[in-house]
């Protein structure tokens, strides 16, 4: 399997598993499930893992799957279907995180995008005609 469709699959594996009140940051440059800690705050910052920096990257992730799959540039059916069943855990996953950062208007509208995107990709990739 191509890298880059592995580590996009990784990503999307990892925001399925986001919980309520849980947050990601980068480790090496993928996402990654931060474990509760007092020293949280400190990885955060040593790692310059912040919401808006974390939402970039989210963004990245699902710009990258839009245009894979536009293209048709996934050749294996086992692929198509891993990414279809990923697509519902994702969009909860977000959807905890949006709540985690309930306060925050600006990522809250952001993720809701996110949310909007994953439904359309699922909508024009992935509905089967009757």
């Amino acid at each position: 399997m191509e890298e880059s469709i592995n580590e996009l699959l990784v990503d999307l594996k990892i925001m399925s598993m986001i919980q309520p009140n849980s947050k990601l940051y980068l480790h090496n440059g993928f996402l990654a499930l931060e474990p509760a800690s007092i020293l949280q705050p400190i990885r955060r910052f040593m790692s310059n893992s912040n919401r808006y920096v974390i939402s970039v990257k989210i963004k990245q992730r699902l710009l990258e799957l839009e245009k894979l799959l536009e293209e048709k540039q996934i050749k294996h059916e086992w692929i198509m279907y891993v990414i279809e069943n990923l697509i519902e855990p994702v969009k909860i996953g977000i959807s905890h995180l949006q709540k985690t950062y309930g306060e925050d208007s600006q990522i809250n509208a952001t993720f809701d995008l996110f949310i909007a995107r994953l439904v359309n990709i699922h909508n024009m990739h992935f509905l089967k005609e009757i």
